[in-house]
């Protein structure tokens, strides 16, 4: 018969798969929390910079009738 071998890891190969699963879980959670929070930035440097308007001239059409 053919013996199946369990292939365990060692305690340094947790500690790398540990580490490395900590550390793309940190790359991930810091990208998706600043795509998160950039409309909120964005917002506020907005509120600070100078506002310009460009306002449309209300046409008035008056009639012939009157």
């Amino acid at each position: 018969m053919i013996k199946i071998e369990k292939k365990s890891l060692s305690s340094r190969d947790k500690e790398l798969f540990l580490g490395h699963l900590v550390t793309w879980g940190s790359i991930v959670f810091g990208l998706v929390l600043a795509i998160i929070l950039a409309p909120f930035s964005a917002a506020e440097n907005d509120q600070n910079a100078p506002t310009s308007r460009a306002e449309a001239a209300p046409k008035v059409m008056k009639s012939d009738k009157g």
